[in-house]
């Protein structure tokens, strides 16, 4: 089942491009340690597909799950916790509970597929999730997923200040915004 409204080859694309440079920028950092030794990216190819780096195929095999079109990779969990150590871990201060500033973060392409894997390992693991995260997976904003919530065409309930959607209500609420047909209340 496809995870991820938005989620299609173009913004793969985009998002590998933008780790692309952001290696590059942080490469460019080591000139500052070792002069003129910079590493360099090994391309790698997986069944017949060139990708630029490693933990490009990595981040290929969840894209093709949350697009709907393989099943979860093995390693998913483990290749978003590097992700977020190698963007948000600093090895100046030894921190390994780093603080992700995920408001922030969602604005990259990088973060905002990051987001919405935790979400779907969420959902596979059948917790409920919120509003504000099904937003993210379906692409609309939170004020419609409210508006949805309480004209009682989306099953959740109130927990404080935040509304919490059980996992096959969201599921099926994806699948509808997805494909426009599956989910009926």
């Amino acid at each position: 089942m496809r995870m991820v409204k938005f989620l299609n080859r173009d913004f793969y694309d985009e998002m590998i491009k933008e780790l692309v440079e952001g290696f590059e920028k942080l490469s460019l950092k080591f000139d500052h340690y070792s002069i003129g030794v910079m590493p360099q990216p090994q391309r790698i190819n997986i069944r017949g597909e060139v990708f630029p780096f490693p933990l490009a195929a990595e981040i290929h095999a969840i894209y093709m799950y949350l697009a709907g079109l393989s099943e979860p990779p093995n390693h998913m969990y483990n290749t978003l916790k590097s992700i977020c150590g190698l963007v948000w871990g600093n090895p100046f201060t030894n921190k390994a509970d780093y603080q992700i500033e995920w408001e922030q973060w969602e604005r990259t392409k990088l973060g905002l597929f990051v987001r919405c894997s935790f979400i779907a390992l969420s959902l596979e693991a059948e917790e409920s999730i919120n509003s504000k995260q099904l937003s993210l997976m379906v692409g609309l904003s939170s004020v419609a997923i409210i508006k949805t919530i309480k004209e009682g065409k989306l099953d959740a309930s109130k927990d404080g200040r935040q509304w919490v959607i059980p996992s096959d209500d969201a599921l099926a609420f994806i699948q509808l915004q997805v494909t426009g047909k599956g989910y009926q209340r």
